[in-house]
């Protein structure tokens, strides 16, 4: 299955799907996936049933993507709303005391 992107705000953060974390991931992979993350600012990996037998694929991708700069969160859907709502609410000030603007494609 090839990876799906759904935007989960119009300011921040985007769903992935069509990826199991408990396998590593390829190179090529990994630079989609961080293309997205740079394009979005927060993913999200909804229901991703990682046991014991598979937490090291995912802790290798934890680690690369901890390379890069990213913040790895472990969280409830309420909690990463609360945090989506957080950020929103916290750009949003230094975006309009920048005078920045959207323009259209």
């Amino acid at each position: 299955m090839p990876i799906q992107t759904r935007r989960l705000s119009h300011a921040l953060g985007a769903e992935i799907t069509g990826i199991d974390l408990r396998e590593p991931l390829s190179d090529a992979t990994f630079r989609q996936i961080n293309d997205i993350f740079l394009e979005h600012g927060v993913l999200l990996f909804r229901g991703q049933a990682l046991t014991y037998a598979g937490q090291d694929a995912a802790l290798h991708s934890v680690v690369r993507y901890a390379k890069v700069g990213a913040e790895i969160r472990y969280n409830s859907p309420e909690e990463f709303q609360a945090f989506i709502r957080t950020e929103v609410t916290k750009w949003a000030k230094v975006i309009r005391a920048a005078g920045v603007s959207v323009e259209a494609r």
